[in-house]
């Protein structure tokens, strides 16, 4: 199976359809940003609008062979029921950090949250 994204096991605890269609893998995100930035969002974005990309994204996740093992109907339907829309153009493309950057820029967060014992 394809390397899951670290930091997202909570978010598919609580979304088991995008999970287990292969969203939440390095390719899957890869798959969402481009079917999705075919909308440009204005305000004016219908539920077809919704019910095309999602059909395309499922369509494009099925031929990569993303899905999980388990995928029920149940979880498609999730995904068509739950899936945000409009995504307001967010762009999904990966920023290359390592995961030492990310490491380091957590505990930075923090000590400037708490105040830095030091």
């Amino acid at each position: 199976m394809t390397e899951m994204i670290e930091g997202f096991d909570k978010l598919i605890a609580r979304d088991p359809g995008c999970s287990a269609c292969g969203m939440f893998t390095v390719e899957g995100l890869g798959a969402t940003s481009e079917v999705w930035e075919q909308l440009e969002c204005r305000e004016k974005e219908t539920l077809q609008d919704a019910e095309r990309l999602t059909e395309q994204l499922l369509d494009r996740l099925i031929s990569e062979s993303l899905p999980d093992e388990s995928v029920t109907q149940d979880h498609v339907n999730v995904l068509y029921r739950h899936w945000p829309l409009p995504m307001y153009n967010l762009d999904l493309h990966p920023i290359p950090v390592s995961l030492e950057e990310l490491k380091a820029e957590q505990e930075r967060l923090l000590w400037a949250e708490v105040g830095d014992p030091r």
